[in-house]
């Protein structure tokens, strides 16, 4: 017999798929339209240090591990739970090390957009820990 999914289930693990392909999309779009803002005459590397270099190697595959843990929510998995949880705390903490810390260890100034956008973003990660981690929830994916 199958399990049941509830409403929530699928909400939150659509609602992760769209945040996952969003953040990847988002950041591989930042990486491509720096590179293609400097000048054409002048060739530069796409990244100008190592620390850049691992910064995307690691966005990219958490995003990858991110997108699909996310996809096994859907299927009730018993570890999918966990490590959503896991990756929903590094995601906090990651939004915070790219919205307000530069690559040298300086704090940016802060504005607005920035703030809001990783307001909303820490709200929907805050609520997905409190979600998964009801009762309720953790008896359908036993």
């Amino acid at each position: 017999m199958e399990k049941k999914r509830s409403v929530g289930i699928t909400i939150v693990g659509t609602i992760k798929i769209f945040i996952s392909i969003l953040f990847l999309l988002f950041f591989i779009f930042v990486v491509l339209v720096s590179s293609s803002l400097t000048d054409s005459s002048i060739k530069q590397p796409l990244f100008n240090s190592l620390f850049e270099v691992i910064i995307f190697v690691c966005v990219v595959i958490f995003g990858l591990v991110y997108l699909i843990n996310s996809v096994f929510i859907f299927k009730l998995n018993k570890f999918s739970r966990r490590i959503s949880i896991f990756l929903d705390v590094i995601m906090i903490m990651l939004i915070a090390f790219l919205s307000f810390i530069e690559p040298p260890g300086y704090f940016k100034k802060p504005d607005l957009l920035t703030f809001i956008i990783s307001s909303l973003l820490w709200t929907f990660f805050i609520y997905f820990i409190f979600y998964l981690t009801r009762p309720k929830v953790k008896e359908l994916f036993r």
